[in-house]
């Protein structure tokens, strides 16, 4: 006790006479008014662990969801491989391989792949497009006359 009489002796300009008005003054506070602070501030820590507890939950699912779901194994990365070795088995072990090129076989498989798709669809190697170019964008010249016989009777 006598301890926190002079802590509170010394918090007060070191008399005691300070110290003593303040403890005369002094009203403790009903228990009722104590547990209802500390309620509320028990209320409130929960409520805030909720809240981050919550936050933390739905950030899981959110960033969860976002990552594709490849159950059998359908990327780019894996087919291309499987394409990698079946080009390299046809080049090395057809019976003609010697005469096909990488560009053959990758461009026929292209056209087949992309003929697949619908009937309106066809690959275009470069040359076939710089044609097609040429035939749609051409320019036309002439004054737009149609000559023709005319028959009078």
């Amino acid at each position: 006790m006598w301890n926190v009489w002079r802590v509170l002796a010394v918090g007060f300009g070191g008399h005691k006479q300070g110290a003593s008005k303040l403890l005369k003054n002094f009203v403790p506070l009903p228990l009722c008014v104590i547990f209802a602070w500390m309620k509320r501030s028990l209320i409130f820590g929960l409520v805030s662990v909720l809240l981050l507890l919550n936050l933390a939950l739905g950030a899981n699912i959110y960033l969860n969801s976002s990552r594709p779901t490849n159950s059998d194994n359908d990327t780019a990365q894996t087919s291309l491989k499987v394409f990698n070795d079946a080009l390299q088995t046809i080049h090395g072990e057809y019976v003609d391989g010697k005469d096909l090129t990488y560009r053959q076989l990758v461009y026929s498989a292209l056209k087949g792949a992309v003929s697949r798709l619908d009937p309106h669809s066809e690959f275009l190697d470069a040359d076939s497009f710089q044609e097609l170019q040429d035939d749609t964008q051409g320019q036309f010249g002439g004054v737009g006359l149609m000559v023709g016989m005319k028959t009078d009777k």
